[in-house]
């Protein structure tokens, strides 16, 4: 079978479009799992680490992100993951 050019571009095009739908439902489906994970309550320590922030957050705020609270606040925004940032 001989390809012309534009079938060529045509197939590698489906190529490229079967690869993203694939990525984007392996995104979709550890998006799901995570989300089910935590109310199952699988994934406390995750939660348990968020509470804090927030808690600390309201604490540094309260003095202007100076002093004990801010710098514990960003050292648990350290821990935090990457991928918190891009969800």
């Amino acid at each position: 079978m001989k390809l012309t050019k534009e079938n060529m571009l045509a197939v590698s095009g489906q190529c490229v479009g079967i690869l993203v739908s694939f990525l984007d439902i392996r995104q979709n489906h550890n998006e799901l799992n995570a989300a089910f994970n935590i109310l199952a309550g699988r994934d406390m320590d995750f939660l348990n680490l968020i509470r804090n922030i927030e808690m600390l957050y309201i604490a540094a705020e309260d003095c202007h992100f100076c002093g004990e609270d801010a710098y514990r606040f960003d050292s648990l925004l350290e821990l935090l993951p990457n991928t918190v940032w891009v969800e």
